[in-house]
């Protein structure tokens, strides 16, 4: 549901992403990998992400 979502403009942008049926065991495994080893970044996305971080409305991060 969009009133449920974390990231607005996203929405906007691509729509509301079909509910993924993951169970939470595959959740808390998904989550475990992610946490343990380290993900290969693309190549643009540290310029991506600096030039976001002062277009946020609550610029936490």
């Amino acid at each position: 549901k969009e009133e449920n979502a974390k990231m607005f403009g996203a929405v906007n942008r691509f729509g509301v992403m079909v509910k993924m049926p993951f169970s939470e065991e595959t959740i808390n495994q998904i989550g475990d990998y992610m946490y343990d080893y380290e993900i290969e970044q693309p190549s643009w996305f540290e310029d991506h992400f600096n030039n976001q971080r002062g277009k946020r409305k609550n610029n936490k991060f």
